[in-house]
């Protein structure tokens, strides 16, 4: 019954990576699809256009890399949960590593909250 249990909580577990990492990927990609095909023959201002669409771009990168991790990773649980119900020894030693790969994934958001949160509580030095 315990068995069932945690791998049908793995099953949803990997679901939901797999599809964030999804949502991720058609997210990022999203921003280089111009909806108005006239647009696309619109010179932007050299100045702060140029310099915007860059960071757009590398922003959009960024999201669809993470996408990528995400959804590798939701396809590794998948295939723990799988094993884990099947009742086969890989499967547990699988959901082991995914473990420990979900603990660390939840200590580095954690401690990127807490860096937000201490600059924006520590007030700026005086001159």
């Amino acid at each position: 019954m315990a068995v069932t249990v945690i791998g049908l909580i793995t099953l949803l577990c990997g679901g939901g990576y797999a599809a964030l990492g999804g949502d991720f990927i058609l997210g990022g990609a999203g921003w280089f699809v111009h909806p108005n095909p006239e647009l696309v023959h619109v010179q932007p201002e050299p100045d702060m256009g140029t310099i915007l669409g860059v960071w757009l771009t590398l922003g959009a990168a960024v999201l669809i890399v993470v996408g990528v991790l995400f959804l590798l990773l939701g396809v590794l649980v998948l295939l723990a949960a799988m094993g884990v119900l099947w009742r086969k020894q890989w499967g547990r030693i699988l959901t082991f590593i995914v473990a420990v790969l979900a603990i660390l994934l939840g200590l580095l958001c954690l401690s990127s909250v807490q860096d937000v949160v201490r600059d924006a509580t520590v007030p700026p030095p005086s001159e």
